[in-house]
Formats: structure tokens, C-alpha cells, sequence
């Protein structure tokens, strides 16, 4: 899973969609650090001191493999921009 360098802000009240087991292809959002996460992989979310769970609010519909090679790639070369792009 690839997470987002900073908190975001999100205009979610009801946290629905909850889980701790991610799939790939899922977009997440983490309410209590605020981080976004994009799935590309299987992944399980934890802390070692306390349960976690990540609100799931949308997911990749195309182009997964493409962007498992750009979020794999970020261990070895570290920060890079990200941006949606639409389809129609």
C-alpha cells in the first residue's frame, strides 16, 4: 500500500466502509493519521499498539498494474507526484 506523505482532510462524518483488509485496487483514507491510501497489493492494516481499520471510499478501475510499478518503485526512488487522470 502506498500512503500519502502528509494528513489529508476529507468530508467524511460517518465512517462507513471500514476494514482492516485491503484489496487491491482499493482508495483509502485513514480518519485517525488522516492519510490517503492506494491499494496495490494484498495488505493488511495494523499498529502494533492499537486496532486499525481504514475507511474505503472508492478504487482504481483501470491501469492497476501501471500504478503497482509506480508505487513499488517509490521504495527505491523515493517521493514522486500523483495526480488522476479521468476517463470517459
Amino acid at each position: 500500500m502506498l500512503m500519502s506523505a502528509g494528513p489529508h482532510e476529507l468530508p467524511i462524518r460517518d465512517f462507513e466502509n471500514e476494514v482492516r483488509l485491503v484489496r487491491p485496487g482499493d482508495l483509502a483514507w485513514d480518519p485517525r493519521f488522516r492519510e490517503l491510501g492506494f491499494v496495490y497489493g494484498t495488505a493488511e492494516c495494523y499498529l502494533p499498539s492499537i486496532p486499525k481499520t481504514l475507511v474505503v471510499y472508492g478504487a482504481i478501475q483501470q491501469g492497476l498494474d501501471d500504478f503497482a510499478s509506480f508505487a513499488l518503485a517509490r521504495r527505491f526512488q523515493g517521493m514522486a507526484g500523483l495526480s488522476m487522470k479521468h476517463s470517459s
